[in-house]
């Protein structure tokens, strides 16, 4: 599968049309076009043909020139250093720019067009039908696999979503709430943290330092209803302080003994439960250390579990929401996949591709990204393997 530089490259070289671009080369044509133009290798009478074909000329002249002064376009005559080089230059350009027999600029538009509309479609307010919500519409770019979790929430189930650091599994549960017209509450496990944590506990807050319970935003909610509760990192967990949690999974009611006047809580109406994990409740491995393994009990009580992975649809949508040019996305994946097959016991998320491409607009350079963004912490060997060192 070509990459989207090597995409551009094969229709500089004319060997491919604009029909047979990608949609992520598609955007950095899109993006070229607007006039901050990458180095794609030498460039065709086709390609500057698109590029005429969907801007004014005037805004792609100054990008010609460059690429011309900087590695000559295939099929014209290369410019030579003369007192009239701003003039033997405006010639090959215009010489350049003339239109290839067969070419039409209506047709050409309409390429461009209908394919951004593919490529962008993911960006579009991603609308869905709930039956307890309505009609409801999401405009932030969502998981693939978010109408499955929703189908399975809005069922009644219990769901474990398990995958890699910076998959997006939290983000994942947060719009399943919003879709779902749920208040969200989220509880951050850890080996630390007590039954208190997750149902509240006993603090002097009344008149004279007396005691009182103050419940959890969790157990508020569980109470209240209309509520989507998520266990976040549920696999760092002591496995004995989770089974506190056995009986609101599985059962109407809560028995929080600490809330002494009413120990009791009945669940409210549609009350869901999303938990997230980077392992299957097995324990520790070589890449997350400080996992735990979950009773047996535990895990029963999520009857659904689903894989989440990093997904390329979603970082396409989420480079181009967050101005990132796909030849920088490309060669993040790119790290990825050698990374994935030298099986190095690093991560590259899609949590890294946001930080990039932040980063990116506020001026850091791309090398320098490339150390403190995506491989931070890297061996120089690592980096080697990987290609972004020598």
């Amino acid at each position: 599968m070509l990459t989207p530089i090597q995409e551009l490259q094969r229709f500089a070289q004319g060997a491919v049309g604009v029909e047979g671009l990608g949609k992520l080369a598609l955007i950095e044509l899109k993006r070229q076009v607007d006039g901050h133009v990458g180095d794609t290798g030498k460039l065709s009478k086709e390609h500057f043909a698109v590029w005429a074909a969907s801007q004014d000329l005037a805004v792609l002249i100054p990008a010609a020139e460059a690429i011309i002064t900087k590695s000559g376009i295939a099929g014209a005559a290369q410019p030579t250093p003369s007192g009239d080089s701003s003039d033997e230059l405006a010639g090959v350009l215009r010489k350049v720019l003339s239109r290839p027999a067969g070419v039409d600029e209506a047709a050409v538009n309409a390429i461009i067009e209908r394919k951004l509309a593919v490529a962008l479609q993911g960006l579009a307010p991603h609308r869905i039908v709930v039956s307890q919500a309505g009609e409801v519409t999401l405009t932030d770019c969502v998981h693939p696999m978010f109408e499955s979790v929703l189908r399975e929430i809005a069922a009644g189930n219990n769901v474990l979503l398990v995958g890699p650091a910076g998959t997006g599994k939290t983000t994942l549960a947060g719009h399943v709430a919003q879709a779902l017209k749920r208040q969200h509450s989220i509880l951050h496990f850890s080996g630390g943290m007590s039954e208190a944590d997750i149902t509240g506990r006993l603090l002097p807050v009344k008149e004279g330092m007396t005691f009182d319970f103050v419940e959890s935003d969790a157990l508020r909610c569980y109470s209240e209803g209309n509520a989507l509760i998520t266990f976040d990192e549920i696999d760092r967990a002591d496995s004995n302080t989770l089974t506190c949690a056995h009986a609101p999974l599985s059962n109407g009611h809560w028995f929080v003994q600490a809330r002494f006047k009413a120990p009791l809580v009945d669940r409210g109406e549609n009350v869901g439960f999303i938990a997230t994990a980077n392992t299957w409740g097995s324990g520790a491995d070589r890449m997350y250390v400080g996992a735990n393994q979950l009773d047996a009990a535990t895990l029963n009580r999520w009857n659904t579990q689903i894989e989440i992975d990093y997904n390329c649809k979603l970082e396409e949508q989420l480079a181009t929401a967050y101005a990132l040019p796909v030849i920088h996305l490309a060669q993040i994946w790119e790290i990825r996949q050698r990374m994935q097959e030298a099986n190095l016991r690093r991560i590259v998320s899609t949590r890294n591709i946001i930080s990039a491409a932040r980063s990116l607009q506020a001026g850091t350079s791309w090398e320098q990204i490339l150390i403190q963004t995506i491989t931070p912490g890297w061996t120089h060997q690592e980096r080697v393997t990987v290609g972004v060192a020598k």
